[in-house]
C-alpha cells in the first residue's frame, strides 16, 4: 500500500490503553459490582485518583471513576495505580467467606499484577528483549486464564478470549522488536 509501517505505531498504545488497560477496569468494575463492593471501591480510588489529578503531572493523567470519556492517557495513568489502589482496598474491604471472589482473589490480583508488570516492559523507552516482552505477556494472558477458571462456571467464555485486543498483545513483541 505504500505505507511506512512507523507511521502506525500509536495502534500499539491504543491497544494497550483502550484495549487491555480498559478491559481490565471494565472486569474489575463488574467483579466489584456482583460482590456490592463498587460503591465503596469507587468511595476510596476516588480519594486517591482526585489528589493525584489535582497535582497535574504530565507522566500520570488521572480521572475519577466510574470510567466515563477517559482518554488513552488517563487509562495509562490508572494502569500506574492500579497495583496499588486494588492492593489496598481489598486488604481493608474483604470479601465474604464462601463467596466465589474469595476463593480467586489471588489469581485477580495476580491478573493485576501481572497487567502491570507487562504494560511496564511494553512502555519503556529501554531496549527489552523479545523474548522477555513475549514472556510478560504470556504471563498475563495466563493470569487472566487462571482467573477465569476460578471465577466464572464452566462453559462460559473467558473475558479475553473474546476481545481481539488480548490475542494481539503477542504481536507487540516483534512489533517493536521491527519498529524501536
Amino acid at each position: 500500500l505504500g505505507y511506512e509501517a512507523s507511521m502506525f505505531v500509536e495502534l500499539g498504545m491504543h491497544l494497550l490503553g483502550h484495549g487491555i488497560v480498559s478491559s481490565i477496569i471494565d472486569l474489575t468494575e463488574q467483579v466489584l459490582k456482583e460482590h456490592d463492593q463498587w460503591a465503596a471501591y469507587k468511595r476510596f480510588a476516588n480519594q486517591y485518583l482526585t489528589q493525584i489529578a489535582s497535582f497535574r503531572l504530565d507522566w500520570c493523567h488521572v480521572k475519577e471513576l466510574p470510567k466515563t470519556n477517559w482518554l488513552g492517557e488517563d487509562c495509562f495513568g490508572y494502569a500506574r495505580l492500579q497495583t496499588h489502589l486494588y492492593g489496598q482496598f481489598f486488604l481493608r474491604h474483604p470479601f465474604a467467606v464462601g463467596s466465589n471472589i474469595s476463593a480467586c482473589l489471588l489469581e485477580l490480583k495476580r491478573m493485576i499484577s501481572s497487567c502491570d508488570i507487562m504494560i511496564s516492559l511494553l512502555m519503556t523507552k529501554k531496549h527489552i528483549p523479545k523474548v522477555q516482552l513475549d514472556v510478560a505477556i504470556k504471563v498475563f494472558l495466563s493470569c487472566c486464564h487462571e482467573f477465569c477458571k476460578e471465577y466464572y462456571t464452566e462453559g462460559i467464555t473467558d473475558f479475553w478470549m473474546t476481545k481481539g485486543n488480548f490475542i494481539s498483545l503477542l504481536n507487540l513483541p516483534e512489533q517493536i522488536d521491527f519498529l524501536g
